[in-house]
């Protein structure tokens, strides 16, 4: 299948973790849009992760047509009115903060089952959760091999923040911004626990990729957790506070059998296993099928 992507170009997007999905699938992908080069959450990363687009937003190929247009990007509101004969989706992982209703959308594809900004409840719209890049992240440490009690890699906006303060009176708790890709895999597999703060009560990318690389979750609960079968107290370790945060930080370090540490790990880890990129990209070729390709929707 032809399929053309359309997002904003950051170093890290949910569309390049799609476009990868995709072609390790055996498609053939075409992203366009533009670049912001290194720059990302205010900062400059390292050049070498720039994603660069195939060709602007409007281009139209000359010698290529796609089979489906995929717009997989919040911030961006396009539609090519040059293919008004192909189908165009949504695939967006944010609307627990943005509605990505527009004109011409044949399906919406989300990542938050109840997504307060625009929750999954109309015939053109499915769930499809967030995920991990098997590629890019894993489990390459033990949990007795790893040195930092309690990790957390990504903006600190204010909630993330407080409750790292607390964490750190007591235990070796490390902030980090700007790792990605294989710095982010080596931060994770240095720490035993996950710190996951949600946004809207949303399960990010992070619970998903950390969970496969072997970290213990701690987590806020989120609404979707039971639509995925994600435990508390098997799969992960819950708080609603920074205290109860510390508390379950007591309990794992200072209390938990080793044997329970472990078994908190593992759980995540294969609960993980088969929620990928690629097995998100399978079911949205599975429902444009069952939906008779998705005509076009002008």
């Amino acid at each position: 299948m032809k399929i053309q992507i359309v997002a904003i170009h950051y170093p890290v997007a949910s569309g390049r973790y799609i476009a990868r999905a995709f072609r390790r699938l055996g498609h053939d992908v075409r992203t366009v849009g533009y670049s912001t080069g290194a720059s990302i959450w205010g900062m400059q990363v390292d050049p070498r992760h720039i994603w660069r687009p195939n060709a602007p937003a409007d281009a139209v190929f000359v010698d290529w047509k796609p089979d489906v247009i995929i717009i997989a990007d919040s911030a961006i509101q396009y539609h090519n009115f040059t293919h008004d004969d192909v189908p165009h989706v949504v695939w967006g992982v944010d609307n627990h903060v943005r509605n990505y209703r527009q004109p011409g959308v044949c399906h919406y594809f989300l990542g938050h089952h109840d997504g307060p900004t625009q929750p999954v409840a109309h015939e053109d719209e499915s769930w499809l959760p967030c995920a991990y890049d098997p590629e890019a992240f894993g489990r390459d440490t033990l949990p007795w091999q790893r040195p930092i009690h309690v990790g957390m890699a990504g903006v600190m906006y204010k909630k993330r923040a407080a409750i790292m303060r607390r964490l750190s009176e007591r235990f070796n708790a490390l902030g980090a911004m700007g790792v990605l890709y294989d710095e982010y895999r080596a931060f994770y597999n240095r720490a035993l626990v996950s710190l996951c703060v949600s946004a809207a009560g949303d399960v990010a990318q992070r619970v998903f990729e950390t969970a496969a690389m072997g970290c213990v979750i701690l987590s806020d609960p989120c609404a979707d957790f039971d639509r995925l079968g994600f435990v508390e107290g098997e799969h992960y370790l819950p708080f609603s506070s920074p205290d109860e945060a510390l508390r379950q930080m007591d309990y794992l370090v200072h209390d938990a059998p080793v044997e329970r540490v472990y078994e908190l790990a593992e759980n995540a880890y294969q609960w993980a296993q088969p929620h990928t990129w690629d097995a998100r990209a399978e079911q949205l070729i599975t429902v444009m099928q069952q939906k008779g390709a998705l005509e076009p929707c002008v």
